[in-house]
C-alpha cells in the first residue's frame, strides 16, 4: 500500500504545482467566476481513487495527499496556493490550512447528483474557495 502511495505521488509531483483559473457552471445557470482548480493530473488521480473500491480510510489518506502535493509552492507562482493568495486575497497559510482541512476533504467525498452537471475541478475548486475566504 505504502508503495502504491508513494509511485503515486511521484507521478504526480511530476505534472504537479500548475493550478488553473477557470470559470464554473453550476446548476440553474450559477456561474462563479476566476475559481482556481487543480491541474489536470491531480483531478483525475482524485477521480480514480473516488471511483476505486478501497475504503474510505484509504480515499480519504490519497486525497488529502494530492490536494497536500497541489497546493505545495516551488516559487513558479502557479501552485493552489499562490494563485488562490493572488485570486481570493487570502495568505499561503491559510490556504495550506484550507486545503489540508478534513471539511475539504469531507466535501470532495460527498456524492454528487448527476442532474447537478458539477464537475469534480470546479467543486474542489469552489469548496475551496469559500472555506478560504470564510473567516474561521
Amino acid at each position: 500500500m505504502k508503495k502504491m502511495t508513494a509511485a503515486l505521488l511521484l507521478l504526480l509531483s511530476v505534472n504537479a504545482f500548475s493550478a488553473q483559473i477557470q470559470n464554473c457552471k453550476f446548476e440553474q445557470g450559477t456561474n462563479i467566476r476566476n475559481v482556481v482548480i487543480l491541474n489536470d493530473k491531480g483531478n483525475s488521480s482524485i477521480q480514480k481513487i473516488l471511483s476505486s473500491s478501497k475504503s474510505t480510510d484509504e480515499k480519504k489518506d490519497q486525497i488529502k495527499r494530492i490536494l497536500f502535493i497541489e497546493s505545495v509552492s516551488i516559487g513558479d507562482g502557479n501552485s493552489v496556493c499562490e494563485l488562490a493568495s493572488k485570486q481570493y486575497k487570502v495568505t499561503e497559510e491559510k490556504c495550506q490550512k484550507v486545503m489540508k482541512s478534513s471539511d475539504l476533504l469531507s466535501l470532495t467525498l460527498e456524492e454528487t447528483d448527476e442532474s447537478d452537471n458539477i464537475s469534480l475541478e470546479c467543486k474542489i475548486g469552489v469548496n475551496a474557495k469559500l472555506l478560504m475566504q470564510f473567516n474561521m
